[in-house]
Order: structure tokens, then sequence, then C-alpha cells
């Protein structure tokens, strides 16, 4: 009997073939007649799924609800794991697939073993491929690749446990790449798209007793690629886990729970449809059991129904319930139940399933964007489903490691980037307590010419609204979902309007979100920030705020801050939260970050190493910028003077009583007072002043003081108590005395030796020494120990950024590169001498900029200090761009080991990035300061700086100050080796020498958006003076102790 139902069903199989409605068609079979025999579903537009289960919500069924408590699926006899090691055999494209590979009698190729999930192209079969919001080569819209389209073919056999006997099974697959064919013992059993949804197949009429066989097929491209041009590397393979389940002929197919807030939003609502299917020729008399567990184990709410389901049919059942003083879910405070529903017959559980839900409320009123109630800013990121070494697969570890470490940086919102994420990326943000905005499998960036076509032509809406079913269907019951976005890349058509139309049809409630400022519908606009602060009348999503190009993250603060001020700017996304490279071995056998065009293929490069996190998941110096310009407070000076501040609490729902402030008043970065705010406000949105007592009668002459808040949260988080620091506010305070002159009759008199090539200046202490060639200093030297390694040289070039090459910045500012190293002398004198100081005048072009005219002015004093002060004329230079820095460069020892300074830190800073940084007194290895960023560029800059001081190890000090905060950039490799001819930031050694750049001023790093924000000089007469101060010194034998530079001294005091 077995065999006659699998007869007939392939001869329905042969003869019908479904649509997204179940529409008929005929079974196409491959052009190559002879060769490949599956159908040719994978390059037919019309069809996106055979024999699929529609899709449901993420739930695992269990026979009893010990079992469903526990929420452990592989212990549940109905359930069998598909994961592990696979037979497995790969082509280079359809035409090379054997025609009956599908069948169970086939053995002719020699299959290798392959495990399961995992990404095949990380497993040498085939070439990674990465696009950055492009289709790959090959694709003619609406066909996909023939050519250098790879085939994976998995096989693997299974055994029907006894106990499945007069049960359904079902296979699931969470994530297959692209369009994949799913054979059992031979037979076609179903065939989809849509690489980041689960498929579920109904495989019970083609399984055998004991062993079967399944086979899946999957195919690199298929003609649903369309639909996805996301930025992401193209891989094919089952990357997600895959099980099999068998269910009772009777069985909960799917539910619903729709939940709200009423009363003031105290008490919460619950209207839930449960659908059963029977699978039975006859009708079955039984009951619904639902009931809801609060997270100390209470029961809040339990009934039971009794119901007939009809024969071979599904009927939907109703529930509704008013749970008073609800603990509704926030971010703040995430509070869950347990949905337990189960099907009963005669007093014994036929199926039970258990389900994590929340209680709140997503409205828009008055155009701005309400949850529970609060206008909720959110801070979020875009979030890659990708890691270093597996790519698309991800181990629920990483998934919960990185919720974590986004709520312990102040990240309360994320967005899937490349659609529909991994289930259990879903259910762990829920409990972490972040919001997420959910995207459909949907970017259409990549198909301009055909974009139209897709989302306004009927003959697209079936497979349009299957994606957007895909995304809705599976996670409808998360109540972190604020809204679904249609896509990414769309514009506005007629099947983007049927798709916010369906889903408003199953919850009027929903949010629709479309990234179309001019949209005639949906809720929410999603769309750049350049556009955010205009009046839409709707709630509004910067996508990006800011992206993440390696060293970026320039001007969030201040954009975050307009935000926080404009009430229909719900707050936005950061691109991206981590990267895209993928971890290589190299000739050294060392491992580096890899990225587009490092396979040898035709790639999109460096745009898939945007991140605030590398792609392992290791905090870049954009962290701390990130978390402090979203913490969840604000200070306000209203008079430092008097010590007055206002603190404000920016929580909307918790009560902050585990909160803790402190301050420290700073001098010089030393601390010289820290005490505790005990009047915090504490309660949501509240705000209180502070009178502090700074207590500072005797200042100290030429010291800075500075106030510093700090803000400490005492937490209990995956069992562990944790004392956080959400964020940091700085002030620089009125109190200033100035420096002392000190007595430098302690120094012997300065030598000057004009003689010979070069002009000598010298002391007992310290040497220095001009070039007549070039007009730059060549030597400095404490004793004997030398301070610099070659001629201290004018710097206008700074190295590019991943930014400055996505604006195309980097080719035209390269001309800067060694522009002022070999001038012209025009003439060279000194202009005063004596025992105490020595003064020379530089004039000088600069051949290579149009012979621009530069002055170079030199003061050495006895004591060690000298003076600086170049003046550039770059009005002459009219072809050349702007220059991206005035400032210095030269090679240290490598002995000159150290840098302290008093400037922000601890970690990089920029004159647009220093959110998160404080003003302090810091001290690193020099070593330390280079951060290998995938791709090699500018970094390791500290900014704000008012004195540095460089140290070997035996104490010999050069110390560097200016008249303004400068920048300060001290490294161990050789600076010009980030110009961007290096591929990988591990190839670049450590050098012999130190690489030291100064800099009055420093172009910007940018928003890494918007080109234009990446600022530079703008002095209309383009004619350009700064200055620096040096005091070379032995620390252990000098005569005066923490002394000012005498030049420096003289300027500030006007002697």
């Amino acid at each position: 009997m077995r065999w006659i139902i699998v007869l007939l069903s392939m001869l329905v199989m042969a003869s019908c073939k479904r649509g997204s409605e179940g529409e008929k068609q005929s079974v196409q079979q491959s052009k190559n007649a002879g060769s490949i025999t599956l159908p040719s579903y994978w390059k037919d537009p019309k069809v996106f799924e055979f024999h699929r289960e529609a899709s449901r919500t993420d739930f695992y069924p269990f026979e009893n609800t010990s079992l469903a408590d526990a929420g452990m699926m592989q212990n549940s006899d109905r359930y069998e794991s598909l994961n592990g090691f696979w037979k497995h055999k790969y082509f280079s494209g359809p035409e090379e697939v054997p025609a009956g590979v599908e069948s169970q009698a086939f053995a002719s190729l020699a299959w290798s073993e392959t495990p399961v999930p995992s990404c095949m192209e990380l497993k040498g079969f085939g070439v990674p491929l990465f696009r950055y919001h492009r289709l790959p080569e090959g694709f003619h819209f609406p066909y996909p690749p023939e050519k250098d389209n790879g085939v994976q073919v998995f096989k693997r056999t299974f055994k029907v446990k006894d106990t499945w006997k007069d049960m359904d099974v079902f296979v699931n697959f969470e994530g297959v790449s692209s369009g994949f064919f799913v054979y059992v013992n031979g037979l076609l059993a179903g065939y989809s798209e849509d690489s980041r949804a689960g498929s579920e197949f109904h495989i019970t009429p083609y399984l055998k007793p004991d062993q079967n066989e399944i086979t899946v097929i999957a195919f690199r491209y298929c003609d649903g690629n369309y639909f996805e041009s996301h930025e992401q590397w193209f891989l094919s393979g089952i990357f997600r886990k895959s099980f099999l389940v068998a269910r009772p002929k009777t069985r909960i197919k799917d539910f619903y729970a729709k939940t709200g807030l009423k009363d003031a939003y105290k008490t919460g609502t619950l209207d839930l449809d449960v659908l059963v299917h029977n699978n039975l020729a006859e009708s079955r008399k039984m009951s619904i059991q639902v009931s809801l567990v609060d997270e100390s184990k209470s029961e809040v709410f339990k009934t039971i129904k009794a119901i007939e389901v009809p024969k071979e049919a599904e009927q939907s059942y109703n529930f509704k319930t008013d749970i008073r003083s609800v603990k509704a879910w926030s971010d703040e405070m995430p509070g869950l139940y347990n949905l337990q529903i189960s099907l009963i017959e005669f007093d014994k559980i036929v199926e039970v399933v258990q389900y994590p839900i929340g209680f709140r409320q997503y409205e828009v009123k008055n155009g701005v964007f309400l949850a529970n109630g609060k206008p909720v800013k959110l801070h979020g990121v875009w979030k890659n489903e990708h890691h270093a070494a597996t790519a698309y697969t991800l181990q629920p570890a990483d998934i919960e490691n990185e919720a974590d470490l986004m709520k312990l940086n102040n990240i309360n919102a994320a967005m899937p980037a490349q659609g529909s994420a991994d289930p259990h990326w879903y259910k762990t943000l829920q409990k972490f307590g972040i919001y997420i905005l959910d995207q459909a499998n949907i970017d259409l960036a990549g198909v301009d010419s055909s974009r139209s076509e897709l989302i306004s032509r009927a003959y697209y809406s079936e497979a349009f609204l299957f994606r957007i079913k895909n995304m809705f269907e599976r996670n409808k019951n998360r109540c972190n979902i604020i809204a679904w976005s249609l896509g990414r890349n769309c514009g506005e058509g007629d099947n983007l309007i049927k798709a916010s139309t369906w889903l408003k049809e199953q919850n009027k409630a929903a949010l629709v979100c479309i990234d179309d400022e001019g949209s005639s519908f949906g809720d929410i606009i999603l769309g750049p920030a350049k556009t955010a602060f205009s009046n839409y009348g709707k709630p509004y999503l910067i996508q990006p705020m800011a992206a993440a190009f390696g060293n970026a993250l320039g001007d969030l603060e201040p954009l975050w801050q307009r935000t926080l001020s404009a009430p229909s700017v719900m707050g936005g996304f950061i691109d991206s939260w981590n990267e895209q490279s993928l971890v290589r071995l190299n000739q050294r056998n060392a491992s580096y970050y890899a990225y587009g065009g490092e396979y040898g293929e035709p790639s999109d490069s460096f745009l898939c190493v945007r991140g605030l996190m590398s792609s392992d998941f290791k905090a870049g110096p954009c962290f701390n910028g990130f978390k402090n310009a979203f913490k969840p407070f604000l200070i306000k000076a209203i008079d430092l003077e008097k010590g007055v501040f206002e603190m404000s609490n920016l929580l909307q729902f918790k009560i902050a009583d585990n909160y803790h402030l402190f301050y420290t008043i700073e001098e010089e970065g030393r601390v010289r007072k820290e005490a505790k705010i005990e009047d915090y406000p504490s309660k949501p949105g509240e705000k209180k002043r502070v009178k502090i007592d700074y207590q500072t009668d005797n200042v100290a002459p030429g010291s800075d003081y500075y106030i510093k808040f700090s803000l400490q949260e005492l937490t209990t988080s995956r069992g562990m108590q944790r004392m956080l620091n959400p964020g940091v506010e700085q002030f620089k305070l009125p109190l200033y005395q100035a420096a002392l002159r000190a007595d430098y009759k302690a120094y012997p008199e300065l030598k000057l030796d004009e003689s010979g090539s070069e002009i000598i200046v010298s002391s007992p202490y310290f040497s220095a020494s001009v070039s007549r060639e070039n007009g730059f200093i060549s030597t400095l030297k404490v004793g004997p120990q030398a301070m610099i390694e070659n001629a201290l040289t004018p710097m206008l070039w700074r190295a590019p950024t991943l930014f400055d090459r996505y604006c195309g910045r980097a080719a035209e500012k390269a001309a800067l590169r060694h522009i002022a190293d070999a001038p012209t002398v025009r003439e060279i004198k000194v202009i005063e001498k004596s025992a105490e100081v020595v003064k020379m005048h530089v004039e000088s072009t600069l051949p290579l900029a149009s012979n621009a005219p530069m002055v170079i002015e030199y003061a050495f004093h006895k004591s060690g200090d000298m003076s600086i002060v170049l003046k550039l004329d770059w009005s002459v230079a009219k072809d050349l761009p702007e220059p991206e820095r005035l400032g210095w460069f030269v090679n240290t020892p490598f002995n000159l080991s150290r840098t302290d300074w008093f400037g922000f830190g601890p970690s990089d800073t920029y004159a647009d990035r220093m959110t998160g940084m404080t003003m302090g007194l810091y001290s690193q290895a020099v070593k330390k300061n280079y951060i290998p960023y995938s791709v090699p560029e500018e970094g390791g800059n500290k900014s704000g700086v008012k004195w540095a001081t460089l140290t070997t190890f035996e104490d010999k000090v050069w110390k560097i100050s200016s008249d303004e905060p400068f920048h300060i950039n001290h490294l161990a490799i050789d600076y010009y080796a980030l110009s961007g001819t290096t591929r990988s930031a591990f190839d670049i050694p450590y050098s012999r020498n130190n690489s030291l750049i100064l800099s009055a001023f420093l172009a910007d790093l940018g928003d890494g958006q918007n080109c234009e924000s990446v600022r530079s000089l703008n002095q209309k007469d383009r004619k350009y003076e700064y200055s620096f101060y040096f005091s070379l010194y032995d620390e252990r034998n000098d005569p005066i102790k923490n002394r000012w530079n005498y030049f420096l001294l003289q300027k500030k005091q006007n002697l």
C-alpha cells in the first residue's frame, strides 16, 4: 500500500508544480538533455518553492510538558539532528552535474565527506566572492548564470525510528544557499529559494521503514538572487542547522500571540490564534490547553477549550485574556512569559509547544514612535550574519556573546543586514532586551535596470510576497520586533504596497518600514542622515547613522545629540556591527583577515571590512565612541564657576537604583579629589542639579583642571554580577595659574658651530643640527643618545583611511605624500646668537608644489628647549589639494620605546572622534600603538594633546608641546606603509625605527557615509603657520624638574 501511495505521489509531482498559491505548472527539465535531470526551477522566475510547507513560527513541538519546559529539542524522541558529516560532491556548473545524481542508486562518483552546516567555498569547493550591493557576473535579468554556477550535492542516510510509526515526518533546513532541491530515496520532496529563510518539507510519502537516503542539491546562484544583492560574500551550502521532526497526524500547525498593553500600559492583552491541522480522514475531538507563566514560574493564566478538528483540514481557535500588572517587555526591562499550548486527546498530551512571549505596545502618534507609551530612541547596529572562520554559519554561543556585547556597550537595537537571520538570533536578542527592525531577504541595489519590474509587475508579486511572508510568519511572535522592513533599495511599487497590505491584514497594529522618504504608504521611514530632520509626518530611522569603515565613525556624537532633540527621529543604526572579512593563512602560516580579491576573484575589495568589531568579534578603537554617545545619562554644566551641574536620566522604563555616579577632579591628569554623588536622578526621565565644591585652593601653576563624571551600573547578567561603566562626561574647569619661570642659570652656555654643512647647536646636555642642504633639523641628541634617525621633515599628507578610498580621495591626496621632503633652500642664516639662545631663519620653496614658499624659524635655548615655527604659502599651489595635515615627520630610534601624553585617550582619537575619550595622563608602549586593521590605513593618532614625552629605556626624554592642542602618532612601523599599497596589515612588519608624526592640524575621519564630512583646511588665503616646542633632557640628571619649555613660556606670558 505504501508503494502505491509513493507511485501516485510521483505521478502527481511529474504533472503538477506549485507556485506560492499552489499554481500547477509542468515540470521543466534542463535544456542539457542527457546530463542534469533536475527540474529547472532554479532558473524559472515564476517558481520559488515546490512542495515546501507554508512558513510558520520557529517553534519546536514536544511530546510532553517536562521536555517543553526544558526546551531541549535534542532530548525529544521526535527530533533527529542532521548536522554532522554528509557525503559531498562539487560541480563547477549545472552542465557538469551527471544525470541521476539525485537517485538513490547513483554511486559512480568518488564522494568526499564534509561537515554540515558550513559554507562550501571555505572548504575549497568554489571561490568566495564578495559583492557590495551588486550581483556576480553572468546575471542577465531574469535568469541566473549558467556558467560558473557551482552546484553542491550532499547525501546522507538516516533511520526512521519505530516510535515514528503513524506520524508525519518533516525535514527542516534553517538556511541553504541559494536555490536547493531535496530528494528522499531518489524522489523529489521539494525545492525552495530565499536563502535566509527556513524551509520545511513533508517527507512521509517517500520514506522506507528502515534506512533512508536524503539528497540536497544546492545551486550557488538561482533566479531568486535578483532579490538578494546585499553587501555579502556569495557562498553556497547548508549553512544553518538541519533536522528531522516527527509530528502527530493531528498537530499544532502554527500560532499567533498578538500582545498589547492598555489601562495606561499597565494591563497586558493577549489575543492568541492556534491553528490545528488534521491530516486524518476523520474529524478529531480534542482540547487545547493554554497557560502563561511568568519569570518567577508563577502561572498567571490557564484555560482549556474543547475543539473538534474537521477531517483533512485546518482550523483556527482563538483565546483572549488580560494580564493585570503585567511586566511589560522593553529594552531596559525585557520581561518575558512562557506561553505553553498543549493539544490533548483523552486526557493525554498529543503535542505541546512552549514559546517565550512579551507584552509591549508599538505605535505611532503624531509622527512619533512610541514603545509602551514612551518615545524610545533606537541606538542600534546593522548586523552582518558573518564569522571570520565560518562566514554565514554561526554557533549559538557566538550569537549570545554578541548580544551580551551589544548590551554592555549601550546598543539597544539591531537590524539584520542580509535579511532574515538565524532564528536563535531573534530569540537571544529578545532575551537580552534588544529591539529588532526585521528585514525581508530583499535588496534590489544590484538590479537598477530591472528594479521597476520586480517591485511593480504582477508577474513578480508572488515572489516578492513570498519573502515577506517568510520573514513575518517565522518571527511574528517575537516581541522585540518593532517593525517590518519590506527590503532595502526598493523604492515604491505595487508589489511593495501589496506586501504592506498583507502585513496589515495579519495584524493591523503591525508597523511597516520602507526606505523611501517620499513613499505614500508605510509607517516608518528608513533613510540617510542628510534627510532625517525634515518633516515627513512619520517616524524616521537613520540608516546609517555612521559607517564604521575601519578607522572611522567621526561626528557620531553631534548627530546623536541632534537625534535626541528631534521627536520624529527615532534613532538609527550604525553600519555595521561586525566586519565580513575571512580568516586565511599567509605564506608564513600566520592567520590574517582576508577581504575581497584575496581569492583571485573579481571583487568589491575592501568594502566588506566595515564594522565596529572584527569578523571574529574583537572590539575596534571606535567602541568607546559609540558606547559613550549612547550613554543612558546626560550631564550639563549650568555654572562651571560655581560648580553647578544638571544630571538627566535618559532611561524610559527602569528605576536606576543600581546606578552610581562618581566624579573625580584631576590636575594635569592626576586625581586630586573623588567622590560619589548620592542624589542621582534614579527615576526615568528625571533631572536633578548638584553643586560640587572643587576644593582646589592651591592651584598648581601651569596645570589644567578637569572634572570627570563616571556612571557605574551594578547588574547581574548570564549568572554573573558585573560592574558596568555605561559612560563618562568631562568638563574643563575654570581654574588656572600661569606657569612659573624656571631658573635656567644652572645650565651651561650654548656652543654654535657654523663651519660645515650642518649648523650645530650644543651643550653638555643636548645637541641639535640643521642641514644647510634642506633647512631641516637633522640630529637631536640628549647626551650621546640620538632622539631622531633622520631629518625632521614637514608633512602635509595623511595615510588614507578606507573611507578616503571609498570616496576616491586617496589617489588625489597621494601627491602630498613627499611633497615637502626636498625643498630648494633660498637662504639659511643665524639671526641671533648668545650664550643662552640661538635663532635661525630658513627660506625655501617646494619644487613639487609650484615652488610654494616655505619659511622655518628655529630657536634653541641652553636648557635644551627649542621652538620651530613653519610658515607655508600654499596659495601658489593652485593645482594641488588642500593639505591633510600641517605637521612634521621623523623616524625615532627603537629604544625611544614609550609615549606619555596629557591629552585625550586612552584609545585612538581624532578631531571628529573623541567621544568617550577623556582628557588625562596616559602612557603607551610604542609597539602597542599600531592597530592592525584588516586593510592597512591611517591609525594610532592621539588628539587634543597638551604635551607629550618620548622616553628611552635610560630615561632620556623628548618633551613636545604647542601653542594649541595638537596631534601625535608614534608607531613602531613605517608609517608610509599605510599608503594603500599593502593589502594586509599583517604584511607590515615592525620597523627598525619608529615613525613619529606631529600635527597642528589633521583631517577628520568622516562619518563613513557623506564624503563631505571629512573636513580639511578651509582657509581662503591658503597661508598656514604652525608651531611646536621641544625640550630635550635627561630625567635622571636634569637640573630642573617638571619645567616648561622656555619659548612657550615666553609666548604665553608675553615676555
